[in-house]
């Protein structure tokens, strides 16, 4: 789904970042498959690698640990001589028989040339041969008894399925609204969030239809609704606003609203405390202003006292002045 979105959006690989476009995305459910038979697997495969830890004693009745490193480089030993002895092995061009080197040189081929069926008992004897190399290198069948065997097939119904178009984007409005309808999508909101809404649906539908276990169109429908809810609420996050997307149902209004009210009977005493420091910081920045205010008319009603003061004491000194002469 991650790669399908990407693609759409970018028509560039998520990985290498070269140009791609969704038509070249093809379903492949055996790698699903394995991919689910290897999640289900991991933990006892995990635990089957780990190495059980040697402890300090040892049980009285058990292999002492002398005997248990012989055992332990006797085998090694016929590992080593068994690959060394299945170097020599080869196997014919003709018949498809795997025999030791020399024999295969000196006599089997020109038997193989000549239409001369090799011996049974050469051949039996090297199948059952412990140097064989298939034989030796046996591969476990309850390996694969976990895995169904029909896990890559779907549904015939699902198998029958189209996919969905792109997105047209000429589309006018109310085409675009009648296609959403026909899919039972919601229509609300404008021209943009239909085709943003649409390219996101296109992308879920068509991506459920490469899944193993697909879902209905009604659950693909309620993914898109909280896929389109996360994101408005991104935007509303973005944008400093935490108010119910507009494309919400009733529901989620209500889930909002009451958690809205049961947060600011929550922290209401918080509030107030805040509202009461803001007041007073309020009337502090007030008083300060006034009394600064205060002061300059103080200076101002000093400064012309005293030029009242000069102006009177030069006209009585003028008066003076002309009474003596």
């Amino acid at each position: 789904m991650c790669i399908r979105r990407t693609i759409s959006n970018t028509n560039k690989c998520p990985i290498c970042s070269e140009e791609t476009y969704e038509s070249g995305l093809r379903k492949v459910l055996l790698l699903d498959s394995i991919v689910r038979w290897f999640e289900n697997k991991r933990p006892s495969l995990i635990e089957s690698l780990q190495i059980d830890q040697i402890e300090d004693s040892v049980d009285e009745d058990g292999p002492s640990i002398k005997e248990e490193l012989n055992r332990i480089s006797e085998n090694a030993e016929a590992l080593e001589t068994a690959s060394s002895s299945s170097e020599q092995l080869a196997e014919c061009p003709v018949c498809g028989t795997c025999m030791n080197v020399n024999e295969l040189q000196e006599k089997h081929i020109e038997e193989c040339l000549g239409n001369a069926q090799p011996s049974s008992k050469e051949t039996k004897s090297v199948r059952n041969s412990p140097n064989n190399v298939v034989g030796y290198f046996k591969i476990k069948t309850n390996v694969t008894n976990n895995i169904p065997e029909n896990v890559q097939l779907q549904n015939s119904k699902i198998r029958k399925k189209k996919r969905l178009p792109n997105l047209d984007t000429s589309l006018s409005f109310n085409k675009l609204k009648e296609k959403m309808n026909s899919l039972k999508l919601p229509v609300n909101g404008n021209k943009t969030e239909l085709e943003n809404r649409m390219r996101e649906y296109i992308n879920l539908y068509n991506s459920n239809l490469d899944s193993i276990h697909p879902v209905s169109e009604r659950l693909l429908i309620d993914k898109l609704r909280k896929w389109e809810a996360l994101n408005d609420r991104k935007a509303n996050l973005k944008s400093g606003r935490d108010s119910p997307p507009i494309n919400a149902d009733e529901n989620t209004i209500k889930r909002q609203k009451k958690e809205h009210v049961s947060w600011n009977r929550q922290n209401s005493g918080q509030y107030m405390e805040l509202i009461a420091f803001a007041k007073l910081n309020m009337q502090k920045l007030r008083n300060k202003e006034q009394a600064e205010r205060n002061e300059k008319q103080t200076e101002k009603n000093k400064e012309e006292n005293d030029s009242l003061n000069d102006d009177s004491g030069d006209a009585f000194s003028d008066l003076e002045t002309e009474l003596i002469s």
